[in-house]
């Protein structure tokens, strides 16, 4: 599919977190020298968290494919992954995937974009995006996806992939003396799920339904 929303949705899928947080997405935020989208804590969780670190996000190729594409609203060019770092007009406080009016997407728009794609299928058919239940997918049920793809694959990620996800952990105490996010661990681990979800001719996952 064409247009911003499609792009934002499959940035929300490749990276597991919130759609508003993807919606809500500001140049500055993405630092092309370190491969890293940090997200402020107060647009954590829609700003309803308690006090938390900024959460941040490792950038893998398949992501820089999406931003390259959304960088087109801001500079007017077409421009490789490569050449984001060096494009000034990246620097502004633009929104990365905005809507039509220059405003932040709505909160529909990314689900919108999913109800397309199931009334293309054929009458009667069973839906093209569903849900272990048989129910229509949703933005957010993709971070289930992302969780149930680590728990079938590489369990002994579960860790990595909670602080992908931005969980907090309930112990109070635990969480105090265990300060990192795992940034370095949970970039192989996007990478993979980045080529489980684009998969190309020379590297294969195991494949199944979705969760």
């Amino acid at each position: 599919m064409e247009g911003t929303a499609p792009l934002a949705l499959r940035f929300a899928v490749l990276t597991a977190v919130r759609s508003a947080e993807v919606r809500h997405a500001r140049w500055p935020e993405i630092d092309f020298g370190t491969l890293t989208w940090t997200i402020p804590a107060q647009r954590m969780k829609g700003g309803k968290a308690k006090a938390i670190p900024p959460h941040r996000v490792p950038l893998t190729d398949a992501m820089l494919e999406i931003l390259s594409a959304a960088a087109v609203h801001v500079t007017g060019t077409i421009e490789g992954p490569d050449k984001l770092a060096l494009q000034a007009a990246l620097k502004a406080d633009a929104l990365v995937f905005p809507s039509p009016t220059g405003l932040a997407l709505s909160d529909a728009a990314l689900g919108a974009c999913i109800r397309r794609m199931n009334e293309d299928a054929s009458a009667g058919a069973s839906l093209l995006w569903q849900d272990v239940d048989g129910r229509g997918a949703t933005p957010h049920g993709f971070r289930r996806s992302f969780r149930s793809w680590v728990d079938d694959t590489r369990p002994e990620a579960g860790e990595a992939a909670e602080k992908a996800l931005a969980h907090e952990d309930d112990n109070s105490v635990r969480a105090a003396y265990r300060g990192s996010d795992m940034l370095e661990q949970r970039r192989p681990l996007m990478v993979a799920w980045g080529r489980y979800c684009v998969p190309s001719p020379h590297h294969s996952e195991p494949t199944g339904s979705a969760n």
